[in-house]
């Protein structure tokens, strides 16, 4: 077994320099100094963006509600559907807390104007850096690309009641053009490689589905605390020992069959 995982080790540690001698890497074709941008621009985007993107998904309380919550657990099976983004929301706090609210921030509303400042000043640097370049060392796409994609993109494309970081975003015309270009190039819908008609129809009915998958959630959170309150009464009435009428009884595990149904 351990000849085996050390085995598998090594082989995980030579996998990229195999990809790059095939040509199997997206920087392939990048100098030392280009690849070392990129690990710096990486770190950037971790460091500085990171935390401001999970704000907006996670803490902002009227984004979390109606756009994060919704969309995951409309994915997650019941019951953990009522628990996981919860604690999802829970994690990303901390993980703020613990990587920004050092001295001299104290508040959590120190905290949050400062990590917008640092995600603000992340994208004015990125959109210099980018200029009027298709992508960020020229026309080809590398793994720099493909990062600053998947953090662009949520804060560029989802609906939000709370845009603060979005609107910034749409000041930099380069960088939405950025991400257009990605979407319409490596995820579009259509064969001939045009962006899919109707764009405004799938955003509506995105918007409706996001409302229809917030009511139900709702729902089902009323449900749950209804059988809380039928099994509640069940074992309060049982290590009182009240007894109840064969009807009564009848009744109430009628009434709870129903609810879970």
């Amino acid at each position: 077994m351990g000849k085996w995982k050390s085995k598998m080790q090594q082989g995980l540690v030579e996998l990229p320099c195999r990809r790059k001698i095939l040509r199997y890497n997206a920087d392939y074709d990048l100098s030392a100094k280009e690849g070392a941008d990129t690990l710096a621009y990486i770190a950037l985007l971790e460091e500085k963006l990171l935390p401001a993107l999970l704000h907006t998904f996670w803490i902002e309380a009227e984004n979390y509600c109606s756009v994060t919550k919704p969309w995951f657990a409309s994915r997650i099976a019941f019951p953990m559907s009522l628990y996981v983004p919860g604690k999802m929301s829970r994690e990303a706090l901390n993980r703020i807390l613990l990587t920004k609210g050092g001295p001299p921030l104290y508040s959590l509303t120190e905290v949050e104007a400062q990590i917008y400042r640092d995600a603000k000043e992340c994208l004015n640097l990125l959109s210099k850096r980018l200029g009027t370049s298709q992508f960020f060392f020229g026309d080809t796409p590398t793994t720099l690309d493909a990062f600053v994609f998947g953090f662009l993109a949520p804060i560029y494309k989802v609906c939000f009641p709370r845009v603060q970081l979005q609107e910034h975003l749409k000041q930099l015309p380069n960088l939405c053009r950025f991400c257009d270009d990605i979407l319409t190039c490596y995820f579009r819908l259509t064969v001939s490689g045009h962006s899919p008609a109707g764009q405004d129809t799938a955003d509506a009915n995105l918007q409706k589905l996001t409302q229809l998958v917030n009511k139900e959630s709702n729902l089902i959170e009323k449900i749950r605390l209804s059988l809380f309150l039928c099994r509640w009464m069940t074992t309060f009435v049982r290590v009182l020992s009240i007894p109840l009428v064969s009807s009564q009884r009848s009744s109430l595990l009628q009434v709870e069959k129903k609810l879970v149904q």
